[in-house]
């Protein structure tokens, strides 16, 4: 089945700011300071919690050399250090590890069939930064799927086939900032399988302004328990007027109104959307999943997040938890032993602690309903 592929708010790019060196952290933590306090982001508690979380960016590629980046992309030990006959196992030219990729030190750009990462575009690289400034110890495994030139059944294609790399490669989360209006089983199963796996997918929910929950948009809203759909707000808190929601289908709001991150050739700039929600999103799960214990499922880990989320009254018809984003309630809600599944399904009945805000009409319940749609699928 085709499938129209959009990828979200590409263009829009309000302002660059270049700088002469690499920022120091002060300046790092200002390239989207309003979104980081929103979300209520303490790098103190959080610091070295992403140790060994691998994050997959299926996007537009990224720039290796940007100076932000440094020492965040996911090396592949099946493709790192010496072969037998002393040469970088990187540059070999052979497939050292026989995962069926040559030379994937940090991934793999599908459109061009090759190791060899770059971004003509831009978004990858800001997805890239929103996601390192919030994890700054998870590692980044760069999947490129996009073209601007491609067709829809070849976009699919590379889609399908960044997940599956994913997969096999052992990434924990996959950052998935397209989408579009038709599924297609092949990327349902690929995503189950990564369920199967342990692997969160974050996904944006998209930015049509439009009702999910009569409008689908996919991957976001597959019947799959390991997604997470995120939508985006701005500084007031109000979801953006071009942002997807959903009552039944999106699950959660983050910041993504003029969101300063990195850009290629070493520059910063402004983006908008849901992209950079998801991005958001991604960073938080990889920061609070250690916490909690990497044998909990992605369902469990989303119950968190949902549940941790700071209650916006405008949200709670407009999102399955009414919730938006808050990393540091995310963490008080671990440290004090909520309990999560960590097997895909069966989801028990959790009990969520009275000190934290509710939203009408019981979060909890409507996540039960959804987890027990999806397990149906």
């Amino acid at each position: 089945m085709a499938k129209t592929v959009f990828l979200f708010l590409l263009s829009q790019i309000f302002s660059i700011q270049l700088y002469a060196s690499v920022p120091t952290p002060t300046q790092a933590f200002q390239i989207s300071s309003w979104a980081l306090k929103d979300i209520r982001f303490v790098p103190a508690d959080l610091s070295t919690a992403s140790d060994g979380i691998t994050i997959a960016i299926i996007d537009t590629g990224v720039d290796r050399e940007h100076p932000f980046l440094a020492g965040s992309l996911w090396i592949n030990p099946g493709e790192s250090g010496l072969d037998e006959m002393g040469r970088a196992k990187e540059t070999n030219g052979v497939d050292d590890d026989q995962n069926g990729y040559v030379d994937d030190i940090h991934g793999w750009d599908f459109v061009r069939s090759t190791p060899k990462l770059s971004d003509s575009h831009g978004h990858g690289t800001h997805i890239a930064g929103i996601i390192h400034q919030v994890a700054p110890q998870a590692r980044l495994m760069i999947l490129r799927y996009y073209a601007p030139t491609a067709s829809a059944e070849q976009t699919i294609r590379w889609t399908v086939e960044a997940i599956r790399y994913a997969i096999r490669m052992n990434a924990k989360i996959i950052n998935y900032s397209g989408g579009g209006p038709t599924s297609t089983e092949e990327e349902f199963e690929a995503i189950r399988e990564a369920n199967s796996a342990g692997i969160l997918v974050v996904a944006a929910a998209g930015n049509e302004g439009a009702n999910s929950d009569r409008y689908r948009y996919f991957p976001a809203d597959y019947e799959l328990e390991n997604i997470l759909s995120v939508t985006a707000h701005n500084q007031r808190g109000d979801l953006l007027s071009t942002s997807n929601f959903g009552k039944s289908t999106v699950d959660i709001s983050a910041p993504g109104e003029k969101i300063r991150s990195s850009l290629p050739g070493g520059n910063f700039g402004e983006m908008t959307g849901t992209s950079q929600a998801t991005a958001f999103a991604s960073g938080v799960a990889a920061q609070i999943w250690p916490k909690l214990g990497l044998r909990t499922a992605p369902v469990g880990l989303i119950r968190v997040l949902t549940t941790s989320g700071r209650a916006r009254p405008n949200h709670y018809e407009r999102t399955l938890s009414g919730r938006s984003l808050n990393a540091a309630h995310a963490l008080k809600l671990v440290q004090m032993g909520f309990q999560t599944p960590t097997k895909a399904s069966p989801l028990s009945i959790l009990n969520v602690p009275s000190q934290f805000d509710r939203a009408p009409s019981s979060p909890d319940t409507k996540l039960e309903q959804r987890a027990f749609k999806k397990r149906l699928k």
